[in-house]
């Protein structure tokens, strides 16, 4: 899988078919919820992963909060990409970034319950009460740089 940084709007409205798919069909997460409003969407770094040169298979995105805390969000594998290890590539491809970026000191995810050990597996430790998101568990983890 080839990862690249979203740098123009063809690769973008990539992201948003895989969030389409994976989210909003996938999961039946409501629109509303998925395409959130334009500053944020505007102030996210997407990535995506694709197969072969030009079949998108994976995706995932940052914000920065706050000026020292990073988001990874929006993390996503089609269907039948699934247990290939592309979410893992596409999350350890965004930590490589952000570790990298010295202005970063805190990156957190919101993730859904029973994806709790995959992130585990990557080094993120769950913090806080749970919380409901789109209708799905979920709980904040968070990676520390140092």
């Amino acid at each position: 899988m080839n990862i690249i940084e979203v740098s123009n709007k063809y690769d973008y409205a990539m992201c948003i078919y895989l969030r389409t798919m994976i989210f909003i069909i996938g999961q039946n997460c409501p629109l509303v919820d998925e395409i959130e409003n334009e500053e944020d969407e505007e102030n996210a770094v997407n990535f995506i992963g694709y197969m072969m040169g030009d079949i998108p298979a994976a995706t995932a995105r940052y914000r920065v909060l706050k000026g020292n805390i990073a988001k990874i969000e929006r993390v996503g594998v089609l269907d039948e990409f699934q247990g290939k290890g592309f979410g893992r590539d596409i999350v350890l491809h965004i930590l490589d970034k952000l570790k990298n970026d010295n202005s970063i000191t805190e990156i957190k995810l919101g993730a859904q319950d029973h994806a709790l050990g995959f992130y585990n597996k990557l080094g993120f430790k769950e913090y806080g009460d749970g919380y409901m998101d789109a209708g799905i568990p979920h709980h904040m983890m968070e990676f520390k740089k140092f």
